[in-house]
């Protein structure tokens, strides 16, 4: 219950959608309904880029062979659902503010149409290794920009506090610019550690493979797991 007032808490802090001048041009049902869209419009942004998406990553790092793949794909197909009503609550919002135009509203939804690319590229990519037997550089491509996008999408939490519907204090930006910074070098921190990790692990396998130590289904599960190198 806690971790869910913390998400509320924080929802409401970045992506409520209006700020207060706006308000004197809408009755008071209006006001009621477009601080609840907000409330929706900020815990699907939050739970998609503050959450899911970094977890979908650990998830691919933590996990085995096939597992890893097809658990991270599940994750992310419910993220870019999640995220398509974010990016929908947030049209209608910029839409009923007159505010379509913004930096906050832009970089959103240039970042749904590259999340949009960036899922067929994950299935062009894993159906490239299965053919190839090999990363390829579909793959490369699609790990480094989903770790942009997971930067950028926090990024731009941060410019949606322009469009809050209660004054913001300089000290409440400091407390999401330091929750978003911490998440965000923690996730780093375990992507590159993880991918030095595997890399060596690969390539230790590699070796004992040309030397004939290693077993059939040694073999698979290391085939496997190239596919999560980057």
């Amino acid at each position: 219950m806690a971790s869910l007032s913390v998400l509320r808490a924080l929802a409401l802090l970045l992506f409520s959608a209006l700020p207060t001048a706006a308000y004197s041009e809408f009755s008071a049902a209006q006001i009621a309904v477009l601080k609840q869209v907000g409330l929706s419009h900020g815990v699907l942004g939050v739970l998609t880029w503050v959450v899911l998406a970094p977890a979908s990553v650990v998830v691919l790092r933590t996990l085995q062979g096939r597992t890893a793949v097809w658990a991270h794909g599940l994750i992310m197909a419910f993220t870019y659902i999640m995220f398509t009503g974010c990016v929908g609550t947030g049209i209608w919002l910029a839409n009923s503010s007159g505010r379509l135009v913004g930096h906050h509203t832009i970089i959103g939804l240039l970042i749904y149409v590259v999340a949009s690319f960036q899922a067929i590229g994950g299935v062009v990519a894993h159906l490239l290794f299965k053919k190839h037997k090999r990363p390829t550089a579909v793959g490369t491509f699609h790990a480094f920009n989903g770790i942009f996008l997971i930067t950028l999408g926090m990024i731009n939490g941060g410019l949606g506090l322009l469009y809050a519907h209660a004054p913001i204090t300089s000290s409440e930006k400091i407390v999401y610019g330091v929750i978003t910074a911490m998440i965000w070098i923690c996730f780093m921190a375990f992507a590159i550690i993880t991918r030095n990790k595997r890399s060596k692990v690969l390539k230790g396998e590699k070796m004992r493979s040309e030397n004939g130590t290693t077993g059939s289904s040694t073999r698979v599960e290391m085939d496997s797991n190239k596919e999560l190198r980057v």
